[in-house]
């Protein structure tokens, strides 16, 4: 691991856990679902390019169906 995938995962992660209480507090599926694929992404995913990738097509599709 290096620093700028650490720096990603922190950030992901604190993304996430904000999403996640939104989403539970609100009843909101859509925010809930990403907040777990978010904070969990920085477990499953070794580097930094894909880390990225799967956290902005998180919050592109968070953003997109923000109705659900």
């Amino acid at each position: 691991m290096n620093e700028s995938w650490l720096i990603w995962s922190v950030l992901f992660g604190g993304i996430g856990m904000g999403m996640l209480v939104y989403g539970r507090r609100q009843k909101a599926m859509g925010p809930f679902l990403a907040g777990i694929v978010l904070i969990g992404a920085p477990y499953l995913v070794e580097g930094t390019a894909g880390l990225l990738l799967i956290g902005a097509l998180t919050l592109l599709a968070c953003y997109f169906f923000k109705d659900l």
